[in-house]
């Protein structure tokens, strides 16, 4: 597992973007807007993985 995410992780998707916020903010189930906002912007950026089918 990838450093820093043995606590879970935050995961922000919007088209092709995708990021992860790690560890996960003890607020974010109450979080508003725009705390949402900038955790989104906090958020690194990560590769989508290909779904393969067979």
């Amino acid at each position: 597992m990838t450093p820093g995410l043995q606590g879970g992780w935050l995961c922000f998707e919007h088209d092709d973007e995708k990021r992860r916020l790690s560890p996960i903010p003890s607020d974010w189930e109450g979080a508003d807007t725009g705390d949402l906002e900038r955790y989104c912007t906090e958020a690194k950026p990560v590769r989508r993985r290909s779904l393969v089918m067979g």
